[in-house]
């Protein structure tokens, strides 16, 4: 990948489970990571004000915003620790901390979800990053819509969130909200199918902004290739990589500075390893190809990233293969790529929306 693309979370993380070590390998662009809302101190003084207002009228105990509020809390502590294990990356300019820009007033709230229903969106929501987003519009869109005035706030608060079947509508809309951008300039990405999703940038403009693909830029076979090598190369460093730890981030370091060659050949690898797959092989024939070209074709490469020796890199092929059950279910999500391109995750290119972040990416999938 160009230097002048960047990979950016639509989520900002609030644990490191919630990235992907093997993504700051594969990918050559820096990864944007943007703050929760409200990340900013002067940003939040309309929320405290807002929840001090409903205590003071005896509004909060009981009050679904009490709980938004403990939510918002934890995740930007949570984003804080995860941004200070990730500075060795920041340093190196892997990473990257920018604050995404999109409407959070109240029409946009209302057509979020335009195009979708609560039953498409609501086992996708991540309901810790949707109470962020309403946070996020309650502050900068409903405060304003609403004159500023604190009662109204609270009421629209009551009559989003007052019972579990309007909390429940809301919390959708609200997690949809920093989708609205990408969809409303052509991104051809459906995310309801793929909530774990990156989205492909430009890093070289000052702020934040987000590249429109046509639909047909890409060739869907080629990306379905790319979308099964990703998923090979992630199996494969995995062990190495996740979940990110401070040694584990020194150790990607290392391998972006001094090994981006052996990153590069590897890649390669697992893109000519996704060719050599026929498109009409069952989950069991494409988990038998797959061990077969790592132990015979793979092992040098692995080797040659990881600093295996002979001993350790049999050990290491070994154990990965200890879970066949997984790399069955891997097979599974390769078949059904590389057999019907259209079923890539209902996206346009494997390079603007791609699925994985630890456990999320097991949802994801």
């Amino acid at each position: 990948m160009k230097a002048d693309w960047a990979l950016l979370y639509p989520d900002a993380p609030a644990h490191p489970k919630a990235l992907n070590g093997a993504a700051l390998l594969y990918f050559d662009g820096p990864l944007v990571i943007p703050p929760p809302p409200l990340y900013e101190r002067e940003n939040n003084r309309a929320f405290v004000t807002i929840l001090e207002t409903a205590k003071t009228q005896g509004r909060l105990s009981l009050h679904p915003l009490r709980h938004l509020a403990i939510i918002w809390a934890r995740s930007l502590q949570g984003h804080l620790d995860t941004l200070d294990l990730l500075e060795p990356l920041k340093t190196i300019g892997t990473c990257e901390f920018r604050v995404p820009t999109y409407p959070v007033r109240t029409r946009d709230l209302e057509s979020s979800m335009s195009g979708f229903s609560i039953e498409d969106i609501s086992e996708s929501v991540n309901y810790p990053t949707a109470a962020c987003q309403f946070v996020h519009h309650l502050v900068d869109g409903a405060y304003f819509d609403l004159d500023q005035d604190i009662d109204s706030v609270l009421d629209y608060c009551d009559a989003c969130l007052g019972s579990e079947e309007s909390a429940r509508l809301t919390l959708a809309k609200a997690f949809m909200l920093r989708f609205a951008a990408p969809r409303s300039c052509g991104f051809p990405f459906n995310p309801i199918t793929n909530p774990g999703c990156v989205l492909l940038t430009s890093a070289k403009p000052p702020g934040l902004r987000l590249l429109p693909l046509p639909m047909g830029a890409l060739d869907r076979h080629a990306e379905s290739q790319q979308a099964a090598a990703w998923q090979v190369f992630q199996h494969l460093v995995a062990p190495y990589m996740d979940p990110l730890t401070p040694e584990r981030i020194d150790f990607i370091c290392r391998l972006r500075q001094s090994r981006r060659g052996e990153i590069e050949r590897l890649r390669a690898k697992c893109l000519n390893l996704a060719k050599e797959i026929p498109p009409e092989f069952t989950a069991e024939e494409v988990y038998f190809r797959i061990r077969t070209l790592i132990r015979t074709e793979m092992s040098r490469e692995i080797a040659d990233l990881l600093d295996l020796d002979r001993k350790s890199l049999e050990r290491f092929v070994l154990d990965l293969f200890s879970d066949e059950k997984a790399w069955l279910l891997l097979s599974g999500v390769i078949v059904g790529l590389l057999s019907d391109p259209r079923s890539l995750l209902t996206t346009g290119s494997t390079l603007i929306t791609i699925a994985f972040a630890g456990s999320r990416a097991v949802k994801a999938s």
